[in-house]
């Protein structure tokens, strides 16, 4: 049961920081700057949350890590009111994610999630 609520917990993490972002845009600093922070908050906390130990930090970073990949953008453009394939073309990512058909892109990010899933059902306990 742990190892789902984990799982759940990470896609939280990006939703709110999709959420504190995508405040930020619509100029909501007030309310970006405190999503921001509950972000941060429930980042450091998950692993005092879960008591994982050190060796177990890694996967739970890097989990979240492909979480984002997988995620941010979707999450993003929904809260923002955007098309859900769009991207932008300002950060590195959007540029890089520009290159590619669409198809292509939400494969990658299934296999992303597959990984992100698998380590942490894996490694997670």
């Amino acid at each position: 049961m742990k190892r789902y609520l984990i799982i759940l917990y990470l896609i939280a993490l990006v939703a709110v920081g999709a959420a504190a972002d995508s405040l930020a845009h619509m100029n909501y600093v007030k309310l970006s700057v405190a999503m921001d922070l509950l972000e941060k908050f429930l980042l450091l906390s998950g692993p005092f949350i879960f008591r994982l130990n050190i060796k177990q930090w890694f996967i739970y970073v890097l989990a979240l890590l492909l979480f984002y990949m997988v995620g941010f953008d979707y999450f993003y453009n929904w809260i923002h009111s955007l098309p859900w394939d769009y991207h932008g073309s300002v950060k590195l990512w959007d540029r890089v994610l520009a290159q590619f058909p669409t198809h292509g892109i939400v494969f990658t990010r299934v296999i992303l999630l597959t990984l992100g899933v698998s380590l942490t059902l894996k490694y997670l306990r």
